[in-house]
């Protein structure tokens, strides 16, 4: 049947570590990276000239695999409701359920994450405070199959969201609800 895992959370928290970790327990999805569009196919971490590019193939590799009945994990922050929005709405077209796998560690985890990337990942204090402000936790009235909330990627937070792609399999995408990870 297949489905979109939406990853949630601010660059730092994990995002790119939890969607390696599901791949290693679930080799049949596909993840979807905007980091590695930017890096392999432009070359950059970030450069407003090629953004619209970097989308542009974001989406149709998205779409492309939820048409194939593939599951898709978007690995990307998508902290805007209306940056979620459009990928629910896509998602819809095709009748695939979509999870939201918010990514959420204490705020001293995510900055000292950030701060050990390689040189050139690493987001600016400055910025890194803006995504903050502007982080809106997800909800099940976006349009979500089920809002699942972690702290990190561990085996424990992968088995979860992996209980929630087995439990898509024959139902229809309506059902909702949330489901809560305690660290």
């Amino acid at each position: 049947m297949g489905a979109l895992v939406l990853l949630v959370g601010l660059p730092g928290a994990g995002k790119s570590t939890f969607a390696a970790e599901l791949k290693k327990k679930r080799p049949d999805i596909v993840v979807v990276s905007s980091d590695e569009v930017r890096k392999n196919f432009f070359g950059v971490t970030f450069d407003p000239r090629v953004e619209k590019q970097v989308w542009s193939i974001v989406h149709s590799a998205v779409i492309g695999n939820l048409k194939l009945g593939k599951t898709v994990v978007l690995d990307a922050t998508n902290l805007t409701r209306s940056s979620r929005y459009k990928w629910i709405r896509w998602a819809g077209w095709f009748k695939k359920p979509v999870i939201a796998v918010f990514i959420n560690p204490p705020l001293e985890t995510v900055f000292k994450q950030n701060a050990m990337r390689e040189k050139e990942w690493v987001v600016p204090e400055e910025e890194m405070r803006k995504k903050v402000m502007i982080l809106k936790v997800p909800q099940m009235e976006e349009g979500f199959y089920s809002v699942v909330n972690i702290e990190k990627a561990d085996e424990e937070s992968v088995k979860k969201v992996i209980e929630e792609l087995e439990k898509i399999k024959g139902e229809t995408f309506e059902k909702r609800k949330i489901v809560q990870v305690k660290q």
